[in-house]
């Protein structure tokens, strides 16, 4: 898809995420508004413009875009796309929104916490691509039901990548030590935490898709292009591959399957999600 096109499709998921607020105003729900922006920043940011330079922006509330540009802000250090809101809003001479932040899943109280677990790859492991040591810690098998059960969903992963300031999906051996240890524990993202603060879901397909999918801004920090033909095919690759692993022993994959396919538009969830149940 070019440009235009990916752009239709970020503010297809981001209009729905506007909506009225039971206690009066406007609420959003700014978790899956990152989503959207980490998916594909390149063609939200084209969007929103788009949409102000329409004269669409007001219409469809000035809150949608201020939750946006803050998102993109927070994300990638770029405040480019709140002064153009700013302005917009200014030149419309129109007041921005006081906007109430909705989490669905709960924080604090209303849900439960879980201490996270931190999956630190060693450099001896990394550097001689060995995956012998995730292989035998995350057996499916002989991993007691009570420390899967624990680790399901909660794990942080972090890479030894000291001295080199590319982005980590971009470091030749960190690459090829994710693309063995998919092939060796295919159910390893069972384990981890896609919440988008910790961006597992970016490093981790990041690392496995093509480099063309990345573009780094400055240092360490990146793009990634979840539009990318590459990361379809290795998101169904490990759809797959983590079905297959869990089936026979009788682990639930779906809740996992569902956060890996969260970033993309609804229709594309649901193929992918079909075609992991049905792929034999």
């Amino acid at each position: 898809m070019d440009i235009s096109e990916r752009a239709k499709v970020a503010m297809e998921r981001l209009l729905p995420l506007y909506e009225n607020h039971p206690q009066g105003g406007m609420a959003i729900d700014s978790e899956k508004v990152a989503e959207v922006v980490r998916s594909d920043p390149q063609a939200v940011a084209f969007g929103v413009r788009k949409a102000i330079d329409a004269g669409f922006a007001s219409q469809i509330g000035w809150g949608l875009w201020l939750t946006v540009a803050y998102a993109f802000e927070k994300q990638f250090d770029d405040d480019s796309l709140m002064l153009v809101v700013k302005a917009a809003a200014a030149r419309a001479g129109e007041p921005l929104p006081k906007i109430k932040a909705f989490f669905p899943y709960g924080k604090g109280n209303e849900a439960k916490q879980r201490k996270k677990v931190i999956l630190e790859m060693a450099e001896s492991d990394v550097a001689a691509c060995d995956t012998y040591r995730m292989v035998t810690l995350l057996r499916l098998d002989t991993l007691a039901p009570h420390v899967r059960e624990g680790m399901s969903g909660n794990c942080i992963v972090t890479f030894p990548a000291d001295g080199d300031s590319r982005p980590v999906p971009l470091i030749p051996r960190i690459r090829a030590f994710v693309n063995k240890l998919q092939a060796s524990v295919p159910h390893f993202p069972l384990f981890l935490d896609f919440d988008p603060q910790h961006g597992m879901w970016m490093i981790y397909f990041g690392c496995l898709a093509d480099t063309g999918a990345i573009k780094v801004i400055s240092g360490d920090q990146f793009m990634f292009d979840g539009a990318h033909p590459s990361v379809l095919v290795v998101v169904k690759s490990t759809l797959r591959g983590l079905r297959k692993a869990c089936e026979p022993l009788q682990v639930d994959w779906l809740p996992c399957a569902a956060a890996i396919v969260r970033p993309f538009e609804q229709s594309t969830r649901i193929d992918l999600l079909r075609h992991a149940r049905t792929d034999r």
